[in-house]
């Protein structure tokens, strides 16, 4: 649903009059404040004036800052109340009612929005009976700021679910507060901050969307108040079209009048679409006509009429008299008659609809009635219709403007920014129809937003509870794609996010509804999921949630999560949507059966089964897993066949390390065609480094010839799949093109000419990928593994001198000044190396030299290094302020050799269990490591994705296999990768 939107231009500066001491919205009266955890109050005064609160017994005493702006923090109190609260300054506030208890923060689309009052022939019963004073909602009106946060709400009040004020509860709020309330018997305070229709990144402040470069370059852009106007005024222009005189309303008689006769109106069902029903394609104004005989029985009372719902807009005429109207599609219609419209006998019901664009008409499947008393008339069936204007077609496409609050932070900044300092228990969320359209990134954007809310609360661990897409749609008895079913994934994989749940709601949907009218059961599953996240208790809160998948011959066994006492089918049938595929990915419809608390998934057709899907459509048909406790399966399908630990709900290597640094990966081009490896980078890797397609020689082979298709098919990759791009390498002694060095003569250059040669290849290199790479390998292996030379020899180092290296940093800097800038080298667990390498970069810094960070070359072995020698390292180079990077991480199972060597008739190239074991446990060592020193290490990327292809195959020994990586020769996790992640 959308509503009129309001762009806030009020700054929440203190003070208007002298002295006045001002509460934000929030602060008043009846309001609930947070039990067991500091207690926030704010506001504004003048300039350093003294302010005294009384409250609970206790007086608190604090002064404004210059700014005029005041806080101060109470301590934690247990729930209770009513209390009453003073603040005294030259003026005073009294507030009354004030509860103690629990604080939750409801948002989302119009699904959280839907309010009592809108359901209230669902709820009836529950709103007659509301009586529920220590349950309250505080509810925030659409509000949107596209010029940054706002301090403060312009309205708002505190209203408790006792009688008709419960009709603007959110009813998912409702059904969820009154269910804890009755739990625990403690305060319960909503505040209600949703909005019909826009995506995530509306309610995300721009600090949160940090790592999605293409919308904050939107958030830029809509800052400039000149431009949003501008292209909202030639949107308009552009979309707007004459508007049809309407025939029912211009001519001597309006066709509602009792008096008008009908002629020329034809025949037409309701319910239905006219496009369905012999109009084609029409835009425009048709009238509805009907003649319906009522008993006297039900003349004389209040009546009311259903008319289910209606595209787009509608008014409703019964005997020449208006009775209700509506402006958009979404809401059902339902109008009150007053007792002196009805009359015995013949009546005359007249709808006016209007269609903007798509099908018109009345929506299927929907009440259609007429209610007086005890009786009812059904109102569907044969109606005459009359079309009464058509609106021209558009000349081209329609012009998209920018509406505030469907834009990046705009209802952050003016709906959430101002609730900030009011201490919650946890948030409820609902939403994600508005980016069905995208939903990959919305796998991205949804914990982009927890963890950004999760940090504006300062709570870390701060519950979040969130409700998964229902069914909607038509039903396809087909295995299909789906991007509601994909978007339901994106949610399903946030469960990887700590402190996270998700109420299943596949079986509660409409097939023809956006807006279901089942909320209660939402309300109720999502107060199950708090009685466990936020409340500790140990119960079944969730349906069974898939964890992984094994192959056994040509059966898939799927395993869950949230079983708990058992799998069962809510309709006692066999299990059915269930689909199997092998790997060409072409699904069929399977069988499944329930073993214990496992699925066994086959179809005879398919004989080597990778890949199963279950309720993966819009509108699953009949989806019937369920645990004993009543609770649906989540929708899933497997990426692959992989064990338990990688593919649990979605994780991969990158999410067991959110919370400690990105991981990456170094590839070629060609690992990222679309099929198995390009899904298994973006599920285990959040971060790309060009294997060789960046490095001098391959990108510049020629004077006057770049060649950029390998780089830019990464970055593009890495841009479209939303991951950090590190740049590999800018200057390097090897793989440097012979070009770069001699003139036409064959000569070496002079100094002047290499340092130009340089700077135009820096220049244009990281200026291609400027935005797009965050970080440079700016110069590479610049120090010789022994002696104690502090340099390198080498061509830059001939020619140039040692000034290439800060010259390489300047050029590097001025291409991209935000880029971060790294030297990158091996060995750097050698004492010796180490320490020339550190007084290197020191001397580098002490010239004020643009450098960020070393790069620790990974490449190590089964032997070394130990971890004293690597946290030595580490320690070292973060002493001096840099960023440490672990670069080019694997580990080799064999002893490390410097000289390239014929492999011998006693090499092997088996990778022993003994090889295996070890190897776990090196990496394990490793990560310990990287996780205790998390504050100085800021990611680690290993080389190359997996066994199949590596660098140290047939290096340095001809025809040697190697087994350096978490991953085997079939992506599958070994158990290095087990030994990573078990922590």
């Amino acid at each position: 649903m959308r509503k009129i939107f309001c762009i806030l231009f009020f700054t929440g500066i203190a003070v208007k009059t002298g002295a006045q001491v001002r509460l934000p919205r929030l602060i008043r009266d009846s309001m609930v404040l947070q039990r067991d955890t500091r207690l926030n109050l704010w506001g504004w005064a003048a300039k350093e004036e003294k302010l005294s609160i009384k409250f609970n017994g206790k007086t608190y005493k604090t002064k404004a800052g210059a700014d005029g702006r005041w806080q101060i923090v109470l301590p934690p109190m247990k729930a209770g109340g009513p209390y009453s609260m003073d603040i005294i300054a030259t003026n005073k506030i009294s507030l009354k009612d004030i509860l103690i208890g629990d604080v939750w923060l409801c948002s989302g689309q119009s699904n959280m929005v839907h309010q009592m009052n809108i359901h209230d022939v669902t709820y009836a019963k529950d709103i007659a009976e509301a009586n529920y004073p220590q349950v309250r909602q505080f509810w925030i009106p659409t509000l949107a700021s596209l010029q940054g946060p706002q301090n403060d709400l312009p309205s708002g009040y505190w209203k408790p679910a006792v009688g008709e004020e419960v009709r603007p509860f959110s009813v998912v709020a409702f059904f969820f507060a009154k269910t804890l309330f009755e739990k625990y018997h403690v305060p319960i305070g909503i505040i209600n901050s949703s909005v019909g229709g826009p995506p995530i990144e509306a309610w995300t402040s721009e600090e949160g969307l940090k790592e999605f470069p293409s919308i904050l370059s939107v958030i830029q852009k809509n800052k400039d108040t000149g431009y949003v106007n501008s292209t909202n005024r030639n949107a308009a222009v552009i979309n707007a079209r004459p508007q049809p005189v309407d025939k029912g309303l211009t001519g001597a008689i309006k066709w509602y009048d009792t008096s008008y006769i009908p002629k020329g109106w034809h025949n037409i069902n309701i319910p239905g679409f006219w496009e369905d029903q012999g109009i084609k394609d029409l835009d425009g104004i048709v009238w509805y006509r009907k003649e319906v005989n009522v008993p006297a029985s039900m003349t004389g009372i209040p009546a009311r009429v259903f008319l289910g719902r209606i595209v787009d807009a509608d008014v409703l005429y019964i005997n020449g008299k208006q009775i209700g109207n509506t402006t958009y599609q979404y809401p059902q219609r339902r109008y009150a008659v007053p007792a002196n419209i009805l009359k015995p006998g013949k009546n005359i019901f007249v709808v006016r609809v209007i269609n903007n664009a798509g099908k018109g008409g009345f929506v299927p499947d929907k009440p259609y009635c007429l209610f007086a008393g005890k009786d009812t008339i059904d109102l569907k069936g044969t109606w005459q219709y009359k079309v009464a204007g058509v609106f021209m077609p558009r000349q081209g496409p329609p012009a998209r403007g920018i509406p505030a609050q469907d834009q990046p932070t705009a209802l952050y900044n003016a709906m959430i920014a101002p609730l900030i300092n009011h201490t919650i228990k946890g948030i409820l969320w609902y939403q994600g129809e508005g980016n069905t359209w995208r939903p990959e990134e919305y796998e991205k954007l949804l914990p982009a937003m927890i963890a950004d809310w999760r940090n504006k609360w300062q709570q870390p661990a701060l519950p979040f509870l969130y409700v998964q897409l229902p069914n909607f749609g038509d039903m396809n008895y087909l295995p299909s794609e789906s991007s509601w079913a994909r978007l339901r994934e994106s949610q399903l994989r946030t469960l990887s996010v700590p402190n996270t749940a998700m109420a299943v709601t596949i079986d509660l949907g409409e097939w023809n509804e956006l807006h279901p009218d089942n909320k209660k059961d939402i309300g109720l599953r999502l107060a199950l999921a708090a009685q466990t996240i936020a409340y500790g208790e140990n119960i079944v809160y969730s349906g069974p949630i898939y964890r992984s998948a094994e192959i056994d011959g040509n059966r898939m066994i799927i395993s869950f999560t949230g079983t708990g006492s058992g799998l069962i089918t809510n309709d006692g049938e066999e299990l059915n949507q269930f689909a199997i595929a092998g790997a060409d990915k072409k699904y069929v419809w399977a069988k499944a059966k329930i073993e214990g608390v496992k699925v066994i998934v086959w179809n005879d057709t398919v004989s080597n089964p990778m890949y199963v899907r279950y309720a993966w459509a819009d509108n699953p048909a009949d989806s019937n897993l369920y645990n004993k406790a009543g609770l649906p399966a989540a929708p899933f399908r497997t990426v692959a066949w992989m064990p338990e630990t990688l593919v649990q709900a979605g994780k991969g290597l990158k999410d067991y390390y959110k919370n400690y640094f990105p991981i990456g990966v170094a590839v070629n081009p060609r690992m990222l065609e679309p099929g198995a490896n390009a899904d298994f980078i973006t599920t285990q890797f959040n971060s790309l480094t060009a294997e060789n397609a960046m490095k001098m020689g391959p990108i510049h082979p020629e004077e006057k010839r770049y060649n950029w298709e390998p780089a830019d098919k990464i970055v593009d990759f890495a841009v479209k799949n939303g991951l950090r791009m590190r740049g590999h390498t800018l200057c390097w002694h090897s793989q440097t093109p012979g070009w770069f060095f001699i003139d036409s003569t064959g000569k070496d250059v002079g100094k002047e000419v290499l340092l130009a040669r340089l700077k135009r290849h820096i220049y244009d290199v990281a200026g291609r990928y400027k935005g797009k790479v965050y970080a440079w390998d700016v110069v590479n292996e610049a120090v010789p593994d022994g002696g104690s030379d502090l340099y390198r020899k080498s061509k830059f180092f001939d020619i140039i001198g040692e000034a290439y290296i800060e010259k390489a940093f300047q050029y590097a800097h001025e291409a991209d000044p935000e880029a971060l800038l790294f030297y990158n080298d091996y060995n750097t667990e050698s004492a010796s190396k180490r320490e020339r390498i550190y007084q290197l970069i020191r001397k580098l810094k002490e010239k004020g030299v643009p450098i960020h960070g070393v790069g620790l070359q990974g490449h190590w072995s089964l032997y070394e290094p130990t971890a004293a020698e690597l946290e030595t390292s580490i320690a070292r180079f973060a002493e001096l302020g840099l960023q440490v990077q672990i670069t080019e991480l694997d580990v080799s199972v064999y002893a490390k050799e410097h000289e390239r060597r014929a492999r011998r008739p006693t090499d092997t190239d088996t990778f022993t269990p003994e090889m295996e074991a070890r190897q776990a446990a090196h990496y394990q060592m490793l990560f310990e490591v990287f996780r205790k020193h998390k504050d100085k290490i800021s990611s680690v990327t290993f080389w190359n994705l997996s066994d199949k292809a590596s660098w140290l195959d047939n290096f340095p020994v001809q025809g040697r296999k190697d087994y350096p990586l978490l991953f085997d020769q079939n992506n599958q996790p070994k158990k290095a990768f087990h030994a990573v992640t078990r922590f």
